[in-house]
């Protein structure tokens, strides 16, 4: 049996999960045993075939799911939107009170982004 697996408890009688637990004297922990999901009664040790961990498809699963496996691609370029928002833009005319655009004159938000997009002169 593993940890996982749906089976009826000779204890309570019910249909449970069993659940594996560390098996401890005092201190120090000598092994696992599978116990009852309800009641916590013992029900036996782990099948030793794959030691009670999951399965190499489980941890295949959690390392794809974790960005740890072949699937996982990860860009580090900023991209063509990058600095494409307002506060960045050389139409922006700046005032401590309110940002305007150079263009038509309305109330813009920095963080926000038009089809008139033109980034500004990079400063010396």
């Amino acid at each position: 049996m593993k940890s996982g697996e749906k089976t009826l408890c000779p204890h309570c009688g019910e249909n449970t999960v069993a659940k594996s637990k560390p098996k401890m004297d005092g201190w120090t922990r000598v092994g696992d045993v599978l116990v009852c999901a309800l009641c916590g009664a013992e029900l036996g040790v782990p099948d030793a075939a794959n030691g009670g961990k999951d399965s190499s498809a489980s941890t295949a699963a959690l390392a794809a799911l974790l960005g740890e496996g072949p699937a996982a691609k990860i860009r580090l370029d900023p991209g063509t939107e990058y600095r494409r928002f307002c506060r960045n833009c050389r139409h922006r005319i700046e005032h401590p009170f309110v940002l305007r655009c150079d263009l038509d004159g309305h109330e813009i938000d920095p963080g926000g982004c038009c089809a008139n997009f033109a980034p500004a002169e990079e400063k010396a």
